[in-house]
């Protein structure tokens, strides 16, 4: 919700996503299983590296700097988009971002703190993880379309851009998953 209707600072997310990210990190870490110790330590690392970056992004989206329509200031734009998108992906642990040796690689970041957790409490994990995602996507669709409002020109009623943010979440996940489904089964070309 606050994604959707900004009814407080973006400046919050990470904050709640660090909450998520502690409950997860605390579950596994009180199980004591060598797998799931694993799965929160390189859970953390990503947050350490993630966050700052994260953080960095909000503020220049909630910062309302005016830029002016020239190719510098769009080359810039798309590189911040394409910073956000990459924060995205290693906040969700999606291929081919950490480890694309395997996707056990990938997938144990989240599913190795959850294993020991059945019913409800898995339930309740994975709802987590699907909030987040939905409005990591969100949050990114609304990045991209306050830089088209910018640099094109573009002005639309308020319900107008929450059903161009909610159509462009819906298909970033459908190419986020058509991505995955096919990064995962290709063959990995290595390079010494």
């Amino acid at each position: 919700s606050l994604v959707s209707f900004e009814w407080a600072s973006l400046l919050f997310i990470p904050f709640l996503i660090g909450m998520i990210r502690f409950a997860t990190v605390a579950y596994a870490v009180e199980n004591g299983t060598s797998f799931g110790g694993m799965g929160a330590a390189r859970e953390a690392l990503l947050f350490i590296f993630g966050e700052p970056i994260m953080i960095l992004i909000l503020v220049v989206f909630e910062s309302n700097v005016v830029f002016q329509a020239n190719f510098a200031n769009l080359s810039f734009g798309i590189l911040f988009f394409l910073g956000a998108t990459l924060i995205v992906l290693s906040e969700l642990s999606k291929p081919p971002f950490d480890d694309p040796r395997t996707h056990l690689e990938l997938t144990m970041v989240h599913e190795a703190m959850l294993l020991e957790a059945s019913g409800r409490t898995r339930a309740l994990f994975e709802l987590a993880h699907q909030f987040k995602t939905a409005s990591l996507f969100l949050l990114l669709t609304k990045l991209g379309l306050e830089h088209v409002e910018v640099f094109f020109g573009l002005v639309a009623f308020p319900i107008w851009k929450e059903l161009a943010a909610f159509g462009g979440a819906i298909l970033f996940s459908a190419l986020i998953g058509y991505w995955e489904s096919n990064s995962t089964r290709r063959k990995w070309i290595w390079i010494p």
